[in-house]
């Protein structure tokens, strides 16, 4: 139904892409040739092959979602239903679900310099991280299945690597020039609700966890007033300053502790204006 097998235009695009996706997937080290051979069938024409007694499932779910022919996140979950419902055990769909956070932690995080842009680079969820982050974090029918809600532990942790990625993202603008650089990963999707994590309980962890922690914080947050009093308005690539403007409004929101709040004051105050 969403695989246009029957269509030759299709096919050749579809087989196109896989080539560049083939490569990406063979320099990673989370998959054997045999791994990427059972992708690639699914890729080319949407069915999982199963060996004989084989438990586990053939294509992380977060693969098997990013490289589905529809976008929309009710077709995602109505084949996930199918999928559990064919699985030969509960232990590997579920060893499936964990697989997929920790294949989105690993893999999910995309910093590109050198002026290339996100939508030129090869990544394994090709290019859909905004619909895979709702998916995977933010839709209530997927999230409320009882095996997604077993790899609670595994989205925590995948969770956690974003919102530090995010939070960290200053210390990227300050060691490259930011007429090059370009943000993107599933870190940029979390950066718009990432005021829900900036609690007084998140910022206590940080600063009785060693000195180093709070020290290496403080730092990040004056480079990144220095990069806002002093560079910001230089800056031409509109893409960076959008996210500077987000990052901004998420520190600077109401729901922000105050913690976080009065240490992006105090780091203003204290860059020295060139």
């Amino acid at each position: 139904m969403y695989w246009n097998v029957d269509d030759k235009v299709w096919r050749e695009k579809r087989s196109e892409s896989w080539l560049q996706l083939k490569e990406r997937l063979e320099n990673s080290t989370s998959f054997s040739s045999h791994d990427i051979a059972v992708m690639g069938h699914y890729y080319l024409t949407g069915e999982c092959v199963r060996e004989e007694g084989q438990w586990w499932e053939p294509v992380p779910l977060a693969l098997y979602f990013a490289w589905h022919p529809s976008d929309d996140a009710s077709i995602w979950n109505n084949e996930y239903l199918k999928l559990k419902a064919e699985a030969l055990s509960d232990e590997g769909m579920l060893d499936c679900i964990k697989t997929s956070y920790s294949l989105i932690a690993q893999e999910g995080g995309m910093i590109i310099f050198g002026g290339e842009s996100p939508k030129e680079a090869v990544n394994i969820f090709v290019g859909r991280e905004r619909l895979l982050y709702k998916m995977f974090f933010c839709y209530s029918p997927f999230l409320t299945d009882h095996l997604v809600k077993h790899a609670n532990e595994f989205m925590q942790n995948a969770k956690g690597t974003f919102i530090n990625e995010s939070l960290y993202l200053p210390d990227s603008f300050a060691k490259h020039d930011s007429s090059l650089h370009n943000y993107g990963g599933f870190p940029k999707e979390k950066l718009d609700d990432l005021s829900d994590e900036l609690t007084s309980e998140r910022y206590n962890r940080i600063a009785t966890k060693t000195r180093l922690s709070l020290k290496q914080l403080k730092r990040r947050f004056a480079k990144m007033a220095d990069f806002v009093v002093n560079k910001l308005d230089k800056v031409e690539n509109q893409e960076l300053i959008n996210l500077t403007e987000r990052w901004i409004k998420q520190v600077e929101n109401p729901k922000t502790a105050l913690e976080w709040r009065e240490l992006w004051e105090v780091s203003k105050a204290n860059v020295k204006k060139q």
